[in-house]
């Protein structure tokens, strides 16, 4: 009775968009649902003509441990009735070679934030076992795909199970460049919210993890996937004039199982025991319909603010079902490296941006997700990422190629300090590779293994093991699983480091010694380029309305700058510093502001790092121009990055009156150039010609019309001889007095 009526509410929820598969006719041959509508039954693809894709909301619900036959859109045989996400499935595209990066949870969602290996990370990163104090990924090291959409204006919410660990300003999603979240950190109780003491286990970004009050505290006895949802709903209702990105990473399937009607009266049991329900498939079921009505009430407010056609919504599981979920056709499930326990499925729908339902066999991985995410909203990541965007395939311009994928399981025995490397696996092509140890007590590196040579064209099950029979294709495997450990495995600068030796000496104690410091190196002073030129300003300058266009000075003295160097303001929005100049007070006047002609910059590649302090942020004023790309105001306090005709590349916002701190990068070789604000990229673009040593305009832009100038004090303006990467803008931003010396 209890999943039936579960069964009705998803109906109930999405009355006009419900598409069953298998032999049940769907009801979208008659009717025209508000949000997936019947565009999917035509071979014509879209509705008239397709609108402009600009700055698409994106919605990426991520399930906890679905198994990948759970979904009637993957397997016919399911017992699940899940109407909106087969829906979805059947009116845009079905991936159905989708990988997660590993067989559990933290390790996949590191992979999926970062749009990198989570093995780049180091070995810390693999295992469920977390980071050695727990603090997750820092946001300073490894950027996340949030702090790139916000870069790109977009509003960004984070509301589900986070799982990587964290700690405040540091590796929370605040830090992470989510403006509102209402997270779990791990597995709790679905309706007290508690793992294992009497304290809530929800933090979100008014209170910490185990505070009281905010906004967590009256939600106790509610379902989880309602604390969710509704957060979402409410974040879709304050940011429907987009655009919006919310990840929402269900905490269903996973255990404790306990279903919708589970919840159990606090009084009748010990504060912090988590109190399940019937352990069993029927739970698991319930959980999995209750998730998908849930998702259908958020798709409802998207239609209530016209905003279905023009969202992006994405949904995938973050690894291999656990044991009670269906992994059928495939063989294992969670904790293998066979493919239950990494394929999953992926599903992508959008009106404006999907011409036809597709289904698309190429193999795809976790990391395709994010980078598909960024394209979609035009945003630009700040560092190479791993993932390939799925757009291509979106409209049928796809085309199939051999990737490689390659996956590691380790498990942390803390009793021991070991830690061990239990299995490898990898796919390319057709072909999979499996490569199982077994630990054996009182032999730390010799263990046993067995390999498996797959051929997943013709063997999607994984029971016909070829490794004996084809000892070419075997050995071509080996190749593979070691080049993708080589271009994938960052064994070098890793930024977690585990202290035990895995069964092959890796890492040794000369290695961890020598990576922390490193990494202690590069967390106090990553600016290692050299300093070529550093401006002061003549003291008359200073706050001269006369002598708006004072002349900067390069120190000739290396002797100098340490004494210059303690004018620097400390951060952002610092007090006025003793030796600042006053640009373009006087506006339409063709002498405001300063120009450095062509040769002062540093030849070939280089980096300009400034500090600004406006007056006032009108609409049109010039800050920094370099060849057609300039930083300018758009108005209450934002500021675009545009080339030639104002075409708008990406935005920051600022407020008049505070220390913001640009850097300018560009690389002669690509002809690319970067600008950065306040420690994060805004934008880059490859200009039409080679940058070399290009002029420099500050609050100039170089006309006759003199009208929109920037209006303001300009400090310590620096050029360096090579390439600021993002950290050391970062650093440089956080930490200005860690510039290295000319």
């Amino acid at each position: 009775m209890k999943r039936l009526i579960l069964v009705g509410v998803a109906f109930i929820a999405t009355p006009l968009w419900i598409v069953s598969f298998g032999d049940t006719k769907s009801t979208l041959d008659s009717i025209s649902g508000p949000i997936l509508g019947n565009a999917a039954s035509s071979e014509g693809g879209a509705k008239g003509a397709r609108p402009a894709l600009t700055s698409p909301n994106i919605i990426f619900f991520l399930a906890d441990d679905l198994g990948y036959g759970d979904l009637r859109c993957f397997n016919a045989e399911t017992d699940i009735t899940a109407p909106v996400l087969d829906g979805l499935a059947r009116n845009g595209v079905r991936f159905t070679d989708h990988y997660a990066t590993a067989t559990l949870c933290s390790a996949s969602r590191r992979a999926l934030l970062t749009g990198r290996w989570q093995s780049r990370l180091g070995e810390w990163a693999e295992p469920y076992g977390g980071t050695p104090n727990n603090d997750g990924i820092p946001a300073d090291r490894e950027p996340t795909v949030a702090m790139f959409l916000k870069q790109a204006g977009y509003a960004t919410g984070c509301f589900g199970k986070w799982n990587i660990g964290g700690i405040d300003g540091v590796s929370r999603p605040g830090a992470h460049g989510f403006d509102t979240y209402l997270c779990v950190d791990h597995n709790t109780d679905y309706f007290y919210h508690r793992k294992y003491s009497h304290q809530t286990h929800l933090f979100d970004d008014g209170i910490g993890l185990y505070g009281p009050g905010g906004k967590t505290a009256n939600l106790g006895g509610k379902y989880l996937p309602d604390v969710f949802g509704d957060a979402a709903i409410e974040f879709i209702e304050e940011n429907k004039d987009g655009p919006f990105f919310i990840y929402l990473p269900w905490c269903v399937p996973h255990t404790p199982m306990q279903g919708p009607d589970d919840c159990l009266d606090t009084r009748e049991n010990p504060p912090g025991k988590i109190i399940e329900g019937q352990h069993n498939r029927e739970t698991f079921v319930e959980m999995v319909e209750y998730m998908d009505a849930k998702t259908g009430q958020i798709l409802e407010v998207l239609h209530k603010y016209g905003l279905d056609d023009n969202t992006l919504i994405l949904f995938a599981s973050d690894n291999g079902g656990q044991v009670l979920g269906n992994c059928a056709p495939l063989r294992g499930h969670k904790h293998t490296l066979f493919e239950g326990g990494v394929r999953v499925p992926l599903i992508a729908y959008w009106p404006d941006g999907i011409k036809r339902s597709r289904v698309v066999e190429q193999p795809t991985i976790m990391m395709d997700v994010t980078a598909t995410i960024l394209d979609a909203a035009g945003a630009i990541a700040t560092r190479e990422l791993d993932g390939k965007s799925l757009l291509p395939w979106f409209d049928g311009r796809g085309k199939p190629e051999d990737r490689l994928f390659g996956w590691r399981q380790r498990i942390i025995d803390y009793g021991n300090q070991r830690n061990y490397l239990r299995a490898e696996a990898c796919r390319f092509g057709n072909l999979k590779y499996v490569k199982e140890t077994q630990p054996q007590a009182g032999n730390p590196v010799d263990f046993p293994f067995t390999e498996y040579l797959f051929d997943l064209s013709s063997d999607l099950g994984e029971q016909n093991n070829l490794a004996e029979t084809n000892p070419e294709q075997l050995e071509l495997m080996r190749r593979k699983s070691a080049e993708w450990r080589t271009e994938s495995v960052n064994v070098d600068t890793p930024v977690f480091v585990n202290p035990f030796p895995d069964q092959y000496g890796s890492p040794t104690p000369e290695k961890i010694k020598t990576i922390n410091t490193q990494y202690q190196k590069e967390r106090v002073a990553p600016v290692s380029l050299k300093l070529e030129h550093r401006y002061r300003f003549e003291s008359n300058a200073s706050d001269s309305v006369g002598k708006k266009n004072g002349k900067p000075t390069p120190d000739a003295a290396p002797s100098e700058v340490p004494r210059f160097m303690a004018d620097i303001p400390p951060g952002a929005v610092a007090g006025a510093p003793a030796r600042s100049m006053e640009v373009g007070m006087s506006k339409g006047t063709r002498s405001s502001g300063i120009t450095l002609p062509g040769g002062t910059l540093p030849s070939d590649s280089g980096s300009a790092s400034l500090w600004l302090k406006p007056h006032t942020l009108d609409k049109g004023d010039y800050i920094v121009k370099v060849r057609d790309l300039k930083l300018l105001c758009e108005g209450n306090g934002a500021l675009k990055v545009g080339h030639h005709g104002y075409t708008g590349l990406g935005s920051a916002t600022v407020l008049p009156g505070d220390w913001i701190h640009v850097v300018l990068t560009w690389d002669a070789s690509e002809s690319l150039i970067s600008y950065y604000v306040n420690g994060t990229m805004v934008a880059s673009k490859r200009v039409d010609q080679p940058v070399q040593s290009p002029p420099l305009l500050v609050g100039n832009h170089g006309f006759a019309d003199a009208a929109n100038q920037y209006d303001g004090l300009l400090y310590d303006l620096q050029f360096y001889s090579g390439v600021l990467d993002a950290l050391e803008v970062a650093e440089l931003h956080k930490n200005p007095g860690s510039v290295a010396t000319p």
